[in-house]
């Protein structure tokens, strides 16, 4: 990430350019470097440099999303008022049913624009 010869400060001049932060899908992963600052890629550094509004859509097998640590790492953004869409139950990417689907992007659009002022 930091090698990119023709901005090597991309993850700051994202945080400046833009308004929306939307992360979808998120992963048991990104919401946990999230949750403790850890920034070692693009989306981990751009969060960290970010000071607008966030919107994360969590999208993973039902066992981890219901994981307390991924319970304790969302609360944690959730404190920090980060939004958060609720994961479709349905059939994963894992071939199971249950909780932990990506909503359509069409729910997801309805949910930014009504949930974040100025869009």
């Amino acid at each position: 990430m930091f090698e990119r010869k023709n901005d090597p400060l991309l993850h700051i001049n994202l945080a400046r350019d833009n308004d929306l932060l939307l992360v979808a899908p998120a992963t048991a992963n990104i919401i946990g470097k999230f949750a403790n600052g850890i920034g070692d890629d693009l989306l981990s550094t751009t969060f960290l440099a970010w000071d607008k509004k966030v919107v994360i859509s969590p999208a993973m097998n039902t066992n981890m999303y219901n994981n307390p640590a991924v319970s304790a790492n969302m609360e944690k953004l959730f404190k920090r008022d980060i939004l958060f869409i609720e994961p479709d139950e349905g059939s994963l990417a894992c071939k199971e049913e249950g909780e932990g689907r990506l909503p359509s992007k069409e729910d997801i659009y309805k949910f930014c624009m009504e949930k974040i002022n100025g869009l």
